[in-house]
């Protein structure tokens, strides 16, 4: 009996040893899992809330083949006042006069900050619900990109960053202006509706009014009316009266 409780003892010191055991592997498991786990979550964060870049630097074809380039794409912009505000902004920022030959806007001769010299080409087309703008930077040597020219490419990304919002905000100028043009069109026509309600109320008024005059001359005239049938009669019993008397005359007493 001794042995069977000391053996039963020790099955139950070893089954509780195991579930311990168990149970530190588990939680070392799952802080583990914690441990990986967030800092995926805390760098998905990150990408999350980082700002949309819309310039991507991509490989397209111009004048001299395909080179690399720089291209934006803007949301419900037009042709027309993306290349007005791309010549603006080239004149602005490089001093560029841009001429165009074969749809392609180009300037050359143009000196950077360190006097250097370079050229710029750009394309501007048509998209299904906008505009795009592709810009080449010739450098000379080889053709502006991220991975030979690092700082300047980048300089050149923010550049074209703050562009396209300027042209975002003109396209919303652009928005607003037509909101604006319809609203002015609705106001005029409730205007010429509020114009022509007052026109039919006072049509209704002179017609109420030369209804009621009419309605006071129609009852005037009916009391007239009514008036020349007693005097009629009063009349006709006159003329019978005269005639009693004019039959009468012989018996007439003085």
């Amino acid at each position: 009996m001794s042995g069977t409780y000391f053996s039963n003892s020790f099955l139950l010191f070893k089954f509780t040893f195991v579930i311990t055991a168990n149970s530190h592997i588990t939680k070392n498991l799952i802080l583990m899992k914690v441990k990986t786990i967030f800092p995926l979550l805390l760098l998905l964060t990150n990408v999350m809330i980082l700002p949309a870049q819309q310039v991507v630097e991509t490989q397209k074809t111009m004048s001299f083949g395909s080179r690399p380039c720089f291209r934006i794409v803007f949301p419900d912009a037009t042709t027309s006042l993306l290349e007005e505000q791309w010549k603006g902004w080239a004149l602005k920022n490089h001093s560029a006069k841009l001429k165009k030959k074969g749809g392609e806007l180009y300037a050359t001769g143009l000196k950077s900050k360190a006097n250097e010299e370079y050229a710029v080409y750009s394309t501007i087309e048509k998209t299904t619900d906008g505009a795009a703008l592709n810009v080449w930077f010739d450098l000379g040597a080889s053709f502006l990109n991220s991975r030979d020219n690092p700082s300047q490419a980048k300089e050149v990304n923010k550049a074209l960053q703050q562009f396209y919002y300027d042209i975002r905000r003109s396209t919303h100028d652009v928005s607003i202006e037509e909101e604006e043009k319809k609203l002015k069109a609705m106001e005029e026509k409730n205007k010429m509706m509020e114009k022509n309600a007052t026109l039919l109320q006072k049509s209704i008024d002179d017609y109420k009014a030369k209804i009621k005059k009419a309605e006071d001359d129609l009852a005037k005239l009916s009391r007239e009316q009514e008036n020349g049938l007693i005097q009629i009669e009063n009349q006709r019993k006159m003329i019978e009266e005269a005639k009693l008397r004019k039959t009468n005359v012989e018996s007439e007493r003085h």
